[in-house]
């Protein structure tokens, strides 16, 4: 199984208030960046701050070479409740902290356009 890691500098933001009504910021520009895969209270993260809500966003080109096959989303861990988007689009949401969990985003990648 071949993979790619996510260990990079990633956009992110901190969400005001409890969140729960507020919609995700796909069109916004993120304010911040942290180092992914580090927890944000981390010196490692670079921000060594605690929030309760968090936004992060990566943008990505799938290979070539990967089309055809079938493309996991492998997230090392999440603290207590995560959910992923792909293309504007939630593949899941994880309600658990420090387990790792995965989402086949397949059906989510749109050919020849980077993936958000």
């Amino acid at each position: 199984m071949k993979h790619r890691t996510a260990e990079s500098q990633w956009c992110m933001e901190y969400q005001q208030g409890s969140g729960e009504d507020e919609a995700p910021p796909f069109s916004k520009t993120l304010s911040g960046t942290i180092l992914v895969p580090y927890p944000v209270e981390s010196a490692l993260s670079g921000i060594m701050e605690h929030h309760n809500r968090l936004w992060y966003r990566r943008s990505l080109n799938v290979p070539a070479a990967w089309r055809g096959k079938q493309i996991m989303l492998h997230l090392g861990a999440g603290d207590y409740e995560s959910e992923a988007f792909v293309n504007g689009q939630s593949v899941g949401v994880h309600r658990d902290g420090y387990d790792p969990f995965s989402y086949d985003i397949t059906r989510y990648l749109r050919p020849k356009r980077t993936m958000n």
